[in-house]
């Protein structure tokens, strides 16, 4: 017990020394310091349950720690939650960043994540971006809360070395002992169910598991297998709504919107199949497609003299950080000859903020090809206008979300019209998508609104519909 005294692991060998009689006359014995070989076996023993990078549980511990627990929880009565986490937006990140920023993503995720446990709870990175909370003695209201305080501490930015703020975001989904699986397995898989629900309906989203998810996965599973032949089988098309300018209600310009016309279900909702390309990467091809037809057609229109001045096509969060978008721009003005001052490319706001000084980089680099820039979904992401001033734009669009509401509802209205005064200050056009009422056309009259779509004026229109629309107007 004196200071600096220490236990040392020794491994002793002896052997006995024999005499001319063959009698012995001593022993020899070799000590050998097993500190070393401990460390190493500890060290081992931790690269076996632990994860190198965040420090965390790895997967085999997971599933021991989850065992251990529902077969305590049985004994004693008491609940037992797993919670399934995955960052929104971390693979075009990385995909963009490099694997350097990914990983720090990963650690800064992964310790808030851990400020957001008990003691008794166990948190573990599964793989990738993809995260196991197991939960003891919550019932599910209380599991609830839990998801939705991951996604709270999940949204304030990642702030790197340099002063970088990157914004990931993350959805959960979780699953009840033994109300939603009796087995480890089972309850990873129906919490992990419960994620894709919450990516499916908007990521940074909290959803419990229900029966009916197991089915849900099973048809999202068909559609996937379905959309990666969807492109080389030709079953994608475009379908054309036109922009109005609200004070002649006279056509400008239409906006190009994706449809998927699948041989045995017909007309596919964007809604569906859009989420799912954007997670498994297929809507970087899909939208390079889209890119090309719609201005290949808009170049076909010009020559027939159809008159519009412009044509919006959407980038997607993906494709807008992961792919050379910029080259891409170029080479589609020049293949179909389409004037870029007649292009408008409509961005997010979340695929601009998930990078900022990327995407304002992206952003001047396309605004040199001449092309017009729009904010699409104004209002749903997590920038303001005033932030938005550093990015070079010319339009921003109302989410037809904040239209609804108009002109009934008073704090609608105060929202819109104040959109409105900071664009006009900020000389930004502005488009109000989702008008259905004469009503709303009169309220966005009357505030200077100068541009809208939405079916008061015309659903999406098939090619060849729009020119028999354009000239009925």
């Amino acid at each position: 017990d004196r200071p600096g005294e220490r236990d040392v692991p020794i491994w002793v060998t002896a052997t006995a020394v024999r005499d001319g009689g063959n009698q012995i006359s001593r022993y020899m014995a070799m000590f050998s310091d097993l500190s070393g070989l401990q460390r190493s076996q500890q060290q081992l023993q931790h690269m076996a349950h632990f994860d190198s990078l965040t420090g965390l549980a790895n997967r085999t511990l997971a599933l021991l720690k989850l065992e251990q627990g529902m077969q305590r929880a049985a004994a004693q009565k008491i609940p037992l939650a797993v919670l399934y986490i995955d960052l929104d937006r971390f693979k075009a990140i990385n995909d963009s960043l490099g694997h350097a920023i990914g990983d720090e993503v990963l650690r800064q995720a992964g310790r808030r994540l851990a400020r957001c446990c008990d003691d008794a709870d166990t948190l573990a990175r599964l793989s990738g971006d993809e995260f196991l909370l197991i939960s003891h003695g919550r019932q599910p209201e209380s599991v609830r809360e839990l998801g939705e305080h991951i996604c709270t501490s999940m949204r304030a930015p990642v702030v790197l070395e340099d002063g970088r703020e990157i914004y990931i975001g993350a959805s959960v989904g979780y699953a009840c002992y033994p109300l939603d699986g009796d087995s480890s397995a089972d309850l990873v898989r129906n919490a992990d169910a419960a994620m894709d629900t919450a990516k499916s309906i908007g990521r940074d989203q909290v959803c419990g598991y229900s029966r009916a998810m197991t089915e849900e996965a099973s048809q999202r599973f068909e559609l996937e297998r379905g959309l990666r032949k969807a492109l080389e089988n030709h079953e994608f098309e475009l379908h054309y709504q036109p922009l109005i300018q609200v004070r002649s209600r006279r056509a400008y310009g239409v906006e190009a919107l994706l449809r998927w016309r699948h041989p045995q279900h017909g007309l596919i909702s964007p809604d569906k199949f859009i989420p799912l390309a954007e997670q498994n990467g297929l809507i970087v091809q899909i939208g390079s497609w889209v890119l090309h037809e719609a201005c290949r057609q808009a170049r076909q229109w010009q020559e027939q003299g159809l008159g519009l001045e412009m044509i919006a096509v959407n980038l997607s969060p993906r494709q807008f950080i992961q792919q050379d978008v910029v080259a891409l721009v170029r080479t589609v003005l020049e293949e179909s000859g389409l004037p870029a001052s007649m292009l408008e490319l409509e961005i997010t706001e979340s695929a601009l903020m998930a990078n900022a000084q990327q995407g304002e980089q992206t952003l001047r680099q396309l605004k040199d090809l001449g092309v017009t820039l729009a904010i699409d979904d104004f209002g749903t992401g997590y920038s303001s206008l005033a932030y938005l001033r550093r990015f070079p734009l010319d339009k921003l669009k109302i989410d037809k979300s904040f239209l609804a509401g108009v002109p009934q509802n008073t704090e609608d209205n105060q929202l819109v019209t104040t959109i409105l005064d900071m664009a006009a200050n900020m000389r930004l056009h502005v488009v109000a998508e989702g008008v259905e009422t004469e009503a709303q056309w009169r309220f966005l009259q009357g505030r200077g609104c100068g541009a809208c779509q939405g079916f008061l004026f015309s659903r999406a229109l098939p090619p060849a519909g729009l020119p028999d629309w354009l000239a009925q107007q």
